[in-house]
């Protein structure tokens, strides 16, 4: 009868464990977009730049802006909007090498993290983003063109994050078209 007893609360500790583990990994993702969150984002930024002072290795992070979400959500609904950002997710995480990581930082705004790539190797990489946004809007299944402008900025170990940031975010300002400022 102990046995009995052993073994479901084994399994009853084993279902908590799982679902606590669910819950756990809920909320370091972002809700609509399904990308890290800024949070974890920036938690999981912070320790890569310690781990690239300590290895003297190269890192670059891409500041993402979402062109004319503004004009999807007033013509189309803040839904088709949810939908825009969400496939743009989508496309970014599916593009970068596995051990690469994005996170959402504002509300049309991501940030990737190139890990172990200097600036000509991440814009490498990003290649395969702009095709696959490319190939998106060429079905057009949208009545809308799928657009996005990048800042890329690699990192020194003699700049903070919040440094690192403001850099790839003027880049990707002087990248954006003049129509869009």
């Amino acid at each position: 009868m102990g046995k009995d007893i052993d073994r479901r609360l084994i399994r009853i500790i084993k279902k908590q464990n799982v679902k606590i583990a669910k819950l756990q990994k809920k909320l370091t993702l972002d809700f609509g977009t399904g990308v890290l969150n800024k949070g974890q984002g920036f938690l999981k930024l912070k320790q890569h730049m310690e781990l690239c002072n300590k290895k003297n290795l190269p890192m670059t992070i891409a500041f993402v802006d979402v062109d004319n979400l503004k004009k999807v959500n007033d013509k189309f609904g803040h839904c088709e909007g949810d939908k825009l950002l969400k496939r743009i997710a989508t496309i970014i995480r599916r593009n970068i090498r596995e051990y690469d990581f994005v996170f959402r930082y504002g509300g049309d705004e991501f940030i990737v993290v190139f890990r172990n790539a200097d600036i000509r190797k991440a814009k490498k990489i990003w290649e395969r983003v702009k095709k696959k946004i490319y190939e998106e809007n060429t079905r057009r299944r949208r009545p809308y063109i799928i657009s996005i402008t990048v800042g890329f900025a690699g990192y020194t170990d003699n700049i903070s994050l919040q440094e690192l940031i403001e850099f790839a975010d003027k880049n990707m300002y002087r990248n954006k078209p003049l129509q869009m400022i």
